[in-house]
């Protein structure tokens, strides 16, 4: 699960800024050692946000990341950009907390003027127990949803997710909201799945776990209910079902199947404040479990993102794997016959063909028997990748460098484990840093002899029958599709390893400074992938290294007209 990014760095803290505390945050690039030394010296005007910060603890976490800070436009919320993968829990709580502390902070100060008999406390809970019904924040909605809704049907599955999101990610949730959600249009259902915060990331509230617990059980139903009720009564979708879990963890601990009447019922509750101490709601729409100290324990979902019934395998599976016919409409616009034709991973049918081996063998199976089953796979395809994959999976098992359980190592040693594969990733290590030109070019010699055979044998090259493409993207085979709809020959995906080898090559000699040598893999990288951005920059890159500077431009010139992304069109041209 990640955090949606399409709507939320959008030009972000372009806005002017404010109070002295945001200019001093805005310029700073690591937020939290500017916050650490604030609060320190007593520097922040508001007595309430220095509270907040100091009793919570958090500054105190000496491994918490650095990095800036953003105001997003469509919330106004506080945005710390910094790298959370690696965090421990209690750092990455630590982090998403005193970003939350933020924006409570400006929550409370924009109370003031109408609960004036409050304290900066009051005001904290005040703005906690609204969180159910808080609304979209941004004024011109339609306006953002414009640039990604095209001609479509405003009452389609795509305008659906797509207000949802838009939705979402315009709600100042205090809390950053991790997450994701899929839509089946079919049932008219979305499952919206998010991350929980933890009791510890209250501590701004108290150092009592009893009241952290409470507090973090309360935000989890308010900002549950949110959601619901912008599913439910902004989007006009008929069931919504809510999962929350914790990071790191894949169990559930809350699970809500509502419709408008479980809402109704529901919503009453997020605003009595009873819920911020021990009482909880009972529901038939919501599923909880308490621990011993009162926490969510884990939970059966109502429903999952992955259930076969809400997300049907043709949902997600890769488009190369099916010969359906498209719509009128979709050939109009992608150039496409069948959903086959929107494909761009030659590598489609062995990850199938790996799935569907692998979800077949039990996870207690042993290791002998995992090995009949990978024997049994090996001989039932022709594809000779999948066999020298197996192979390899087999050998590792039988060897016990592997292990039956380690399905992700055995993925690997399937897919990417290849003596061309390792060669790649040796190149691309020694060109990733500053590169030894000596390691370059032993390792460049190797890969260089791995792949000269298939360049020299013209293994790829386009006869009266088929053409052999490679593909980066939907969005350069559907350029492809439109720019060559004539073309009668079958089209052949070229695996991924052999365009990557060519452009490896050629960059290496670019970096040896022979472009002479780098050219012949660099057209031959361009010829397999004639609309593609980085083999079109890598010839370019080649021919004025030799001053061939009209053909060079030639080639951006006839680029940009197929180009379907601003962002590309920007690299292509700059």
């Amino acid at each position: 699960m990640g955090v949606s990014d399409l709507f939320s760095l959008n030009k972000a803290s372009k806005q002017p800024q404010g109070s002295t505390l945001e200019k001093i945050l805005l310029r700073s690039n690591n937020v939290i050692a500017a916050l650490k030394d604030l609060v320190a010296n007593n520097q922040i005007a508001e007595a309430g946000l220095q509270e907040m910060l100091t009793r919570s603890k958090n500054l105190e976490n000496t491994n918490l990341p650095k990095g800036d800070v953003h105001k997003l436009d469509r919330t106004g919320r506080w945005w710390f950009n910094a790298n959370t993968l690696e965090c421990a829990p209690e750092e990455y709580d630590a982090f998403i907390a005193t970003e939350a502390i933020l924006n409570i902070s400006q929550d409370v100060e924009a109370l003031k003027n109408t609960h004036a008999s409050e304290t900066d406390f009051q005001l904290v809970r005040t703005t906690l127990s609204q969180v159910a019904s808080l609304m979209p924040k941004s004024a011109s909605l339609s306006e953002q949803v414009a640039p990604f809704s095209g001609n479509a049907d405003g009452s389609s599955d795509w305008m659906k997710r797509l207000w949802f999101a838009n939705y979402v990610e315009n709600t100042p949730f205090p809390f950053r909201m991790v997450y994701n959600f899929s839509y089946n249009p079919q049932l008219d259902i979305l499952v919206f799945e998010f991350f929980v915060a933890r009791p510890r990331c209250f501590s701004f509230l108290s150092a009592e776990k009893s009241e952290q617990i409470a507090a973090a059980r309360a935000y989890a139903l308010r900002a549950s209910l949110c959601v619901a009720r912008m599913a439910l009564q902004s989007c006009k979708i008929s069931r919504v079902c809510i999962n929350g879990s914790l990071r790191g963890e894949e169990r559930i601990v809350l699970s809500m199947d509502l419709n408008e009447a479980a809402l109704a019922r529901l919503l009453p509750t997020a605003a009595n404040t009873q819920i911020d101490g021990n009482s909880f709601p009972q529901d038939p729409a919501l599923r909880v479990s308490f621990d011993s100290e009162g926490w969510f324990s884990e939970v059966e979902p109502f429903m999952k993102q992955t259930d076969e019934w809400v997300s049907p395998r043709s949902f997600f599976e890769m488009p190369d794997l099916s010969d359906r016919p498209c719509s009128p409409a979709v050939t109009a616009v992608c150039g496409a016959q069948k959903v086959s034709d929107l494909g761009y991973s030659e590598a489609s049918r062995r990850i199938r063909l790996w799935n569907t081996t692998l979800n077949n063998i039990p996870k207690d199976a042993s290791t002998a028997d995992a090995v009949g089953k990978f024997e049994e796979a090996k001989a039932s395809t022709s594809d000779i990748y999948a066999i020298e994959g197996f192979d390899r999976v087999i050998h590792g098992l039988v060897e016990g460098t592997i292990d039956f359980s380690d399905r992700r190592s055995m993925a690997e040693k399937f897919l990417f484990g290849s003596p061309l594969q390792k060669t790649l990733q040796s190149i691309n290590n020694i060109m990733d840093g500053e590169p030894d030109p000596d390691a370059l070019e032993k390792t460049l010699a190797e890969l260089e002899s791995q792949v000269s055979p298939t360049l020299d044998m013209g293994l790829y090259l386009d006869d009266s029958d088929s053409i052999y493409r490679y593909f980066d993207s939907l969005s350069e085979r559907v350029a492809y599709n439109l720019a060559f709809s004539n073309e009668p020959r079958k089209l052949v995906l070229i695996p991924d390893t052999y365009f990557m080898s060519l452009a490896r090559i050629a960059r290496a000699y670019n970096l040896l400074e022979q472009p002479e040598k780098a050219e012949r893999y660099a057209q031959e990288a361009h010829r397999i992938s004639p609309l593609g951005v980085d083999a079109t920059l890598l010839l370019v890159r080649t021919l004025e290294d030799q001053s061939k500077v009209f053909e060079a431009a030639k080639l951006l010139k006839d680029l940009i007209e197929h180009l379907f992304s601003a962002s590309d069109v920007a690299l292509v041209y700059y």
